[in-house]
């Protein structure tokens, strides 16, 4: 073992923190539904094997950290070799794929310290797909840092509904990260803090309120597609053929409200109701953006 892997400082990072709603209970549905167990078993290859959103990027994206384990998903970079563009990016990409298999996300992001191996460079990422056995690389896979407890106390504590919720860090930093792309389509979106949006606090039943709340990202928003696609010239096609995939999400998502109120199904789950709420939320929010297109 190199034992000078073991020296490396803890390095400023964008953390983010991700889980799938409802697994527990489709895992359960999967013993008898080959359907469910199918999407269930794509969504989790999905969080497992997360590639690069940004063609541009393929290089640097070997940087990313990523570790997957059952539903959930933790996501690092140094903020000195990346944008947060790049963490939105990862982030939007897994939110559609677990909307096409049925599914919702939530977690938090954050900026905070994480236990950083300089091996995860550029040329360390060769030698890692060349040699996994390599001494050298026994730490590869290490996910350690005051940054995981942070996105992972942010989500337990804050994220009830399908929301990616942003530190006040996060925030900050959004406001100052330009958008090229969109921009040559649509002047009026230029910073990354264009999909932050603060939680009504009235749409939250007040028995789960906390005393304070996180912003959080617009996954849903059809202009979000493009934060890492220079595609100008198919820019109003593409929104279209997002808003028809939220359409159909949405009605996807009332057909499981009715299951979920029938009435021997309801008392048997326990968490129905919750689920119901989380279903109505995402809805609202889908129906908002729509609407505004």
């Amino acid at each position: 073992m190199n034992k000078n892997i073991l020296k490396q400082d803890y390095v400023e990072c964008y953390v983010a923190y991700i889980d799938i709603l409802g697994y527990k209970n489709k895992i359960i549905e999967s013993k008898n539904n080959l359907s469910i167990r199918e999407n269930i078993l794509n969504l989790v290859k999905e969080f497992s094997t997360l590639m690069p959103v940004r063609k541009k990027c393929n290089k640097v994206d070997y940087y990313t950290q990523t570790h997957q384990f059952s539903d959930c998903i933790v996501i690092f970079v140094p903020i000195k070799t990346h944008n947060l563009e790049d963490i939105f990016c990862k982030i939007k990409y897994l939110f559609d794929k677990s909307l096409n298999y049925g599914f919702l996300i939530r977690g938090a992001v954050d900026i905070d310290l994480m236990y950083w191996n300089g091996i995860w460079g550029s040329e360390g990422a060769r030698k890692i797909q060349e040699d996994f056995s390599n001494n050298e690389n026994e730490y590869v896979r290490l996910c350690l840092g005051p940054g995981i407890v942070s996105v992972y106390e942010m989500e337990k504590e804050y994220a009830k509904f399908p929301r990616i919720i942003v530190s006040e860090k996060i925030e900050k930093e959004a406001k100052k990260t330009r958008l090229k792309y969109i921009y040559k389509a649509d002047r009026t979106i230029k910073t990354l803090d264009y999909f932050i949006d603060k939680m009504d606090t009235t749409s939250i039943n007040k028995s789960n309120t906390k005393d304070k709340d996180y912003p959080y990202i617009r996954l849903w928003d059809p202009n979000m597609i493009f934060i890492s696609k220079n595609i100008q010239k198919r820019f109003e096609k593409e929104k279209k053929e997002y808003i028809s995939f939220l359409k159909d999400k949405i009605e996807n998502f009332k057909k499981e409200i009715k299951e979920l109120k029938r009435e021997k199904y309801y008392y048997k789950l326990k968490e129905a109701k919750n689920i119901i709420e989380k279903y109505e939320w995402i809805i609202d929010k889908f129906e908002e953006v729509i609407e505004k297109q």
